[in-house]
């Protein structure tokens, strides 16, 4: 992976996204997943991914489906495989590094983590707690945000393979091992091209 942003790397860097999918229990031990509300009340777990520019991911978290997002989000930001030094571009306009998230990471603390760590965020704002939502608003902030949709492209490629849409193992582990292999497999195929 050092190998990968010897060249190139603040463009690699520039577009950092997010996002969290479900993975519903079919078959593992109650002990390692939880139950989710939002998922019907469903056993599952949480994958969370950030990606680079070019749908690389450089920062993957398991947790279980009880676990709020803003705990994972804060263990995935911190588990970044690559530091991409975002403070030090924070007012250079040529490497300034942008974080795109989508409305479910819409909080303060979110958005005061990244603004300290020197990124530019652009998350919509949340309708929850408000009576009108306000969205990315300019021509230039909308198309920046349109990048956020590598990393839906990640999670669609990842769904593609049947054993990682849900969970069919009695192991957690096993699922886990699966889903890194074809990762890895994912990532060589992105970095060939």
């Amino acid at each position: 992976m050092y190998e990968y942003f010897k060249t190139n790397k603040a463009e690699k860097l520039k577009y950092q996204s997010i996002d969290l999918s479900f993975i519903v229990n079919k078959g593992a031990n109650k002990e390692q997943v939880k139950r989710n509300v939002y998922m019907k009340g469903k056993n599952c777990l949480k994958l969370s991914i950030i990606v680079e520019t070019n749908g690389i991911p450089i920062s993957i978290v398991i947790e279980t489906g009880n676990v709020h997002d803003s705990k994972i989000f804060t263990k995935n930001i911190n588990e970044l495989i690559y530091d991409p030094k975002s403070l030090k571009y924070k007012n250079n306009n040529r490497y300034k590094q942008y974080f795109l998230a989508d409305a479910g990471y819409d909080s303060r603390a979110i958005r005061e983590e990244l603004t300290s760590r020197g990124y530019k965020v652009f998350i919509p704002k949340n309708k929850r707690g408000t009576k009108i939502a306000s969205k990315v608003s300019t021509k230039e902030e909308k198309r920046i945000y349109k990048k956020r949709m590598i990393v839906e492209n990640m999670f669609s490629r990842i769904k593609q393979y049947r054993r990682l849409n849900n969970i069919y193992e009695k192991n957690v582990g096993s699922y886990k091992s699966y889903l890194y292999f074809t990762l890895s497999k994912i990532i060589t195929t992105k970095m060939t091209i």
